[in-house]
This record gives structure tokens, C-alpha cells and sequence, in this order.
């Protein structure tokens, strides 16, 4: 009876068995799969947005020209739009930007030009290039040195600016 009230022992657990090796060419064949994987799925991703965006292209707003407020927000884009509009022989446009005391400027400039010249500024309009340096600024004064040029003709001055909130007008030519 010894025998029968003993406890039976548990089997024994059969041994690990060795893992089969993988060769060279299934490592190769799985990382061309995995990277094949990718490859195809970012493709069709832009593909797809590509497409998307020829599909529906870019919407745009009509031009809006800029304010005043804006154009004249600091000395030196004042001293530049007040060059470049006298340039182009927008006197009302550069009357906008002059105080009382400096306006014989643009008087100066419009009661010189004729029909034959104001033919000539006009031309000027879509090709004239102006450049502007700020010189020197204080609170409410500064100085700038602007530069208009058209094919041969090129125009240089300088000018002084005082603020008028909220923008900076010319007051004076100085040379």
C-alpha cells in the first residue's frame, strides 16, 4: 500500500528543442517585403494628395491694394512710397504723404511736367524701382535717402519725415 498512497511524481517535461536556424535569404526576402511594404503605402499616400491637389487648385482673392496706414507705417517706407509715386507721376497719391509746409515738392515736380511728360511717368508705372535708407530716426523725426530708377533715368534724394499718427509724412526735402 506504500506504494499506491504515494504520491505520483509529475512527468518530466520534454527537453527544449532546438530552434531551426533561418538562413540569410528569408531574412533578406522578409526585409524586402516589410520595406516593399512602406514603399507602397507612402507612394499611394502622395500619390493620392497629389492628385487631391491638382483636383481643387489653389483659390485665390482678388488684388487689394494696400492702405495708406500701411504703406506709410515707418519713415523709410513713407520716404519710399513718396519718392516712387512722385516718380511715377502720381501727384495726387504723393499729396497724401507730404505735410502743408513741404507740399511746393510735388507742386515743383507737377506744374514741371507737361502732357508729353506725364506720358513718359505713366510709362514708368509697372517697371520703376525705388530703394529707400533710413539715414536716421529719432521719436518723431527721421531722415531717409531714396533712389528711383527707370532703364537710364534715375532720380535720388533726401528726404525728412515726422510722424502723424498714425503714419510718417515728408516735411522737407533736404538736398
Amino acid at each position: 500500500m506504500t506504494s499506491s498512497m504515494e504520491a505520483k511524481k509529475p512527468a518530466p517535461r520534454p527537453g527544449l528543442s532546438p530552434r531551426r536556424p533561418v538562413s540569410a535569404d528569408t531574412n533578406a526576402r522578409l526585409t524586402f517585403v516589410f520595406v516593399g511594404t512602406i514603399f507602397a503605402v507612402c507612394f499611394i499616400a502622395w500619390g493620392g494628395a497629389k492628385m487631391a491637389c491638382n483636383h481643387h487648385p489653389t483659390s485665390y482673392q482678388a488684388f487689394k491694394p494696400a492702405t495708406l496706414q500701411r504703406l506709410a507705417s515707418t519713415p523709410k517706407d513713407a520716404a519710399l512710397e513718396f519718392q516712387h509715386r512722385l516718380f511715377v507721376g502720381d501727384f495726387k497719391g504723393a499729396r497724401e504723404l507730404v505735410f502743408p509746409e513741404a507740399a511746393s515738392v510735388v507742386e515743383q515736380a507737377e506744374s514741371g511736367c507737361d502732357a508729353a511728360c506725364r506720358t513718359k511717368l505713366e510709362s514708368r508705372r509697372g517697371s520703376a524701382a525705388t530703394r529707400s535708407t533710413l539715414l536716421g530716426r529719432s521719436a518723431d523725426v527721421a531722415t531717409a535717402k531714396v533712389e528711383s530708377q527707370f532703364q537710364a533715368e534715375q532720380q535720388i534724394s533726401t528726404y525728412e519725415l515726422k510722424f502723424d499718427s498714425p503714419i510718417w509724412k515728408v516735411s522737407r526735402r533736404i538736398d
